[in-house]
């Protein structure tokens, strides 16, 4: 590869980074009872419950300036800038002492002085991204079954739950502090806008990343995300013989069910694409967006079994659906057999 320069480039290759067997710890538990109540009525229950803790990494988040581009402007000024006169005889500013500060109209005003001139460089962090997964999930399902006369029924609820946590632990970075570090603008207290030349940090992004551990402590971010589904069901079912045609006894089914569910993603305030920020993410590496949404479903059934005669057979059935959110439709199906 060749830059803008004309001398040779080089492409990062992530693959030291990548974990092909990430950590990973599951446990699980789960039983199952049944009662006889009666001669011809049972109740039941099971249940499982499941826990899982896992690691997943990423490869180094690239430098991201304010606005979101791979390109981030470096103060010349810079204490640790490469020296190397041949080097900078190649460089030139962006634009000259001019770093126009409405281009981000969703910040308060200027942030920070810039007073030297400047060029624009790409490149990554050296830590790999990290994040921590621990999941949760249960299920429950509990009811009573029996016959009377030719009829077995069935009655059923369901509960589930699943919950997710995401927790970075590793190389997730705050814009806006870091891009101020590369003009020595960031503040020991996590704000921005000190004097480069009295307390200001620096971030040091040539020769390996050197010395920077002061500054990266400050840019880390603990951003989180969880993760939530919820689902709540009845039912009910029974079959048997309701009479008698030429070919033998008709069988019947009838059933009927509601659903419920639920489910909602809230990522941390500093990892979710703001509007009013031209949808720029707060930290480097981690985006997502915030969801929520819920269903609710009802639906009956009926299905019979017509032995019309020892040579012709029918089947008549039908299911209604009912959803809150687009309507209902209804399904039928008759067919006959020889």
């Amino acid at each position: 590869m060749f830059n803008s320069f004309g001398d040779q480039g080089c492409a990062y290759d992530p693959n030291s980074v990548f974990a092909v067997y990430p950590a990973l710890e599951v446990t699980t538990a789960g039983f199952a009872a049944t009662l006889d109540l009666a001669p011809s009525l049972e109740f039941f229950i099971d249940g499982q419950f499941s826990k899982s803790d896992s690691r997943s990494f990423s490869s180094p988040s690239s430098f991201q300036g304010l606005n979101g581009l791979s390109r981030v402007p470096v103060s010349l000024d810079h204490p640790d800038f490469p020296q190397d006169p041949a080097f900078q005889n190649e460089l030139f500013p962006w634009f000259p002492s001019d770093y126009d500060w409405n281009d981000y109209p969703w910040l308060a005003g200027p942030l920070w002085d810039v007073d030297s001139d400047w060029v624009r460089i790409t490149g990554r962090f050296n830590a790999a991204r990290q994040i921590g997964i621990e999941s949760r999930s249960y299920r429950f399902v509990t009811g009573y079954r029996g016959s009377f006369d030719s009829w077995d029924w069935e009655s059923a609820i369901l509960m589930s739950n699943q919950t997710s946590d995401q927790k970075s632990e590793g190389g997730i970075y705050d814009r806006i502090k870091f891009n101020a570090a590369l003009f020595g603008a960031l503040c020991s207290d996590g704000s921005v806008g000190c004097d480069p030349d009295v307390d200001g940090i620096w971030f040091n992004p040539f020769s390996g990343q050197g010395g920077n551990g002061r500054a990266l402590a400050i840019m880390e971010e603990d951003v989180r995300r969880r993760g939530e589904s919820d689902v709540f069901g009845i039912d009910f079912r029974m079959s048997g013989e309701m009479g008698q045609l030429d070919g033998g006894a008709i069988q019947a089914a009838y059933g009927f069910e509601f659903r419920n569910e639920e489910i909602s993603d809230n990522p941390s305030p500093k990892a979710v694409a703001n509007e009013q920020k031209e949808g720029i993410v707060d930290v480097m590496g981690f985006g997502s967006s915030r969801v929520a949404a819920y269903r609710a479903q009802y639906a009956a059934f009926a299905e019979f079994f017509l032995p019309v005669s020892e040579q012709l057979r029918s089947q008549i059935e039908g299911r209604t659906d009912n959803f809150d959110r687009f309507g209902g439709e209804f399904n039928p199906k008759v067919a006959l057999g020889i």
